[in-house]
């Protein structure tokens, strides 16, 4: 989910970095760029920037959190020495739990829960099917 949203803010002219632990997918999208499978099977080539890099998330004005509800802590806590308060955190995770995990490790941010009716899967490193 969090690749196809990079990808679609991407697109629409947003400054936006996919921050995430460093895996293949993020090595080939690095490398090549996103291949998003659009819904009517069109595939589209999309350059992101990435980054593993706490730190480099410090100037974010919105910060989503796309990850299973169990890891939400774990992906927290390496960017709570990084986040100004200004950084409004937006949750779109399944699960409960996630705004109060959250809010326990950024205290000082504005924490916004969300839905989302859209669905991703990765197909392959750097290929997300929406």
């Amino acid at each position: 989910m969090g690749s196809l949203f990079a990808a679609r803010f991407t697109l629409a002219g947003l400054d936006t970095t996919l921050y995430s632990r460093p895996s293949p997918h993020l090595t080939v999208i690095d490398e090549s760029g996103l291949t998003l499978e659009e819904l009517d099977g069109i595939r589209r080539q999309v350059r992101l920037r990435t980054t593993s890099e706490p730190s480099s998330l410090a100037n974010a004005e919105l910060a989503l959190v796309m990850v299973k509800a169990w890891a939400t802590d774990e992906a927290i806590r390496p960017l709570v020495p990084h986040l100004p308060p200004t950084t409004t955190m937006l949750t779109l995770q399944n699960g409960l739990g996630n705004v109060e995990t959250i809010a326990t490790a950024l205290p000082d941010h504005t924490i916004l829960a969300g839905v989302t009716s859209q669905g991703a899967v990765r197909a392959a490193p750097g290929t997300v099917r929406h």
